[in-house]
């Protein structure tokens, strides 16, 4: 129950970063409230994924493809910018984990096991990612100035 819960309270803001950061790359102004219920949603969808007997990695594909028909859905971008969005948002995602990793590993002199073996410590470290990767979002939603055209809700 508690890995549930681990999952979650990591999982939810590393989503909710990932469609902030695809939407402010795309010029979307961020809706919290909308990029909530959409992070939310990921999160419950990609966690059972993620439990299936499936070759590691397999979940971020589906995450990735459902991000992009969400955000098609509640936005006019066209597809090819979404898509290409939503994949620089988990590559970045992706840079931010192994700069923390690494750096918490190097610091630490603690081995992957050792941390992944701690649910807590790991979800900490989730979570940084987590707030790293929103602030990158927000920054990057100041930089390029959204068009507020381009919501369809």
């Amino acid at each position: 129950m508690s890995d549930i819960l681990l999952f979650f309270l990591t999982g939810i803001p590393e989503m909710m970063g990932i469609t902030a950061l695809a939407l402010a790359l795309a010029r979307v102004p961020l809706r919290w409230k909308l990029i909530t219920c959409i992070g939310t949603a990921l999160a419950l969808i990609i966690y059972p994924i993620r439990l299936l007997p499936f070759t590691f990695g397999v979940h971020i594909i589906v995450g990735m493809v459902v991000l992009v028909f969400i955000l098609l859905r509640v936005t006019y971008l066209r597809p090819s910018k979404c898509f290409v969005m939503v994949f620089i948002s988990y590559i970045t995602l992706a840079s931010c984990e192994l700069v923390i990793h690494e750096s918490f590993l190097a610091v630490t002199n603690m081995s992957v096991d050792e941390v992944m073996s701690n649910a807590a410590l790991w979800a900490a470290l989730g979570m940084v990612q987590a707030v790293l990767i929103n602030l990158i979002a927000i920054i990057t939603s100041k930089l390029i100035k959204p068009d507020n055209e381009v919501w369809k809700i």
